[in-house]
């Protein structure tokens, strides 16, 4: 007898959708949970503590993959569960989350607590010193104007991307970034930004449309190619899409680069050379791992994502995509990203910075496009 044979479904169904719509959590309750998308798969574990009726709930860094307006619904659900007499442990490194939600908060550092206060007592700056031990640094954007005469380091031209009878992806997209210039893509997640991502990287078909870099069309061009044209590509999960956890931090500096000269010849891989850029990378980006040949999947999220930006910068020698470059990672860890997006910049490479954050949009971006 299954599951659905022996509980009355549709009664349980209609009481998850009631649920859903008393607490604004926009979840299908006939929806399997493997064809959502992460961040409604995150309201899903929301529910389930609903539905036992919790009194006490412990949200560990719940808006992680949330877009900002999913957040703002999450931080009022939030005041609205406390209000009714029930208690939240929000575990987060958001500043506006801790100061919007929280009544104490407890700052700890190095598996230690260092700080317990009440929020009145704090500011942002305070809480953040507490947090990292340090000040953040503070970065500085140089201006940038359209009019210096840097020519397009990246054309894209009348992209689409239409699946048979679905409705299309991308529908007649149109940008350039010049050299030493960052452009912003904005949006909720879900519009198209993996996918535009995706198909400027070479990973996804294209219907119709050019892709030029440095004047050259590279649309035919595998993703193989495009690495070789001097792109590199940060996605937007780095667990998924960007380094192997069992692999050596090594092994995962060469997985995009096994068919290259740089440590590779003639099919043997130069191990000394290797690991000593691996071990150079480690101390550049301040990597906290005892050597190179510790597993990616012991270091934490931060070091794990300071070292796939290594990688890829190491590889994009024109041009760098950064898809939610800093999901999921600590105020110190954010900071070093964005100082790097910077830096590289600087050097003139054009930079495509795709981010629901609307806060790194503004604070990096030199233009902005909205994809919807």
């Amino acid at each position: 007898m299954s599951f659905r044979e022996r509980s009355d479904y549709k009664k349980k169904e209609q009481e998850i959708a009631e649920l859903a719509r008393e607490h604004h959590l926009d979840v299908p309750a006939d929806a399997y949970v493997k064809d959502l998308p992460v961040g409604t798969q995150q309201k899903v574990e929301i529910l389930k503590a609903l539905y036992l009726k919790a009194r006490i709930l412990i949200m560990d860094e719940p808006t992680a993959v949330l877009t900002p307006q999913e957040s703002e619904i999450l931080m009022q659900f939030i005041r609205g569960y406390v209000e009714k007499g029930n208690s939240v442990v929000l575990i987060t490194h958001k500043m506006k989350e801790v100061m919007e939600a929280a009544d104490r908060i407890v700052v700890m550092r190095d598996g230690r607590v260092v700080e317990t206060v009440n929020k009145e007592e704090v500011q942002e700056a305070d809480l953040a010193h507490m947090m990292i031990g340090r000040d953040l640094e503070d970065l500085k954007k140089s201006a940038w104007e359209e009019s210096t005469g840097k020519k397009p380091c990246l054309e894209v031209r009348d992209l689409s991307i239409r699946p048979k009878n679905q409705a299309p992806l991308l529908e007649n997209i149109e940008f350039s970034i010049r050299e030493g210039e960052i452009l912003g893509v904005a949006g909720v997640s879900g519009n198209g930004q993996q996918e535009l991502c995706e198909a400027i990287y070479g990973a996804a078909d294209v219907t119709s449309g050019q892709i030029l870099l440095d004047g050259e069309d590279i649309s035919h061009l595998s993703v193989r190619g495009r690495i070789a044209k001097g792109m590199g590509y940060l996605a937007s999960d780095r667990h998924r899409y960007g380094m192997v956890s069992d692999m050596s931090l090594s092994e995962n500096m060469l997985l995009k680069a096994s068919y290259l000269k740089t440590w590779v010849n003639h099919g043997i891989i130069k191990r000394k050379k290797l690991n000593q850029d691996t071990q150079k990378a480690i101390q550049d980006y301040s990597v906290k791992a005892p050597d190179c040949s510790v597993s990616a999947g012991s270091l934490s999220g931060g070091n794990q994502q300071k070292l796939v930006v290594a990688r890829e910068v190491g590889m994009g020698e024109k041009m760098l995509i950064f898809d939610q470059p800093t999901r999921g990672l600590d105020l110190g860890a954010i900071n070093y990203v964005h100082k790097t997006i910077l830096e590289e910049k600087e050097r003139g490479k054009c930079i495509l910075l795709v981010s629901t954050e609307l806060s790194e949009i503004f604070a990096l971006s030199d233009r902005i496009i909205v994809l919807y």
